[in-house]
């Protein structure tokens, strides 16, 4: 299972893996949130949380390619 897998229950699960570095865009180089997307986790509903993880995928993915 990778940190974008959804756990059981269909409840998103958290994307950290404990890398948490901000790039210039204040986007975090371990899971691709943005700094707010990692602080307001916590008060997300299932549903916006579904958003942010696929958000954050496909910065992730913009990341490692870039470098």
């Amino acid at each position: 299972m990778n940190q974008f897998e959804f756990s059981t229950g269909n409840k998103p699960k958290n994307p950290c893996i404990g890398y948490c570095q901000l790039n210039e865009d204040d986007v975090c180089k371990g899971c691709g949130r943005t700094k707010d997307e990692r602080t307001d986790w916590i008060f997300l509903s299932d549903d916006e949380k579904r958003k942010v993880v696929g958000d954050a995928k496909v910065r992730l993915a913009a990341i490692k390619e870039a470098e």
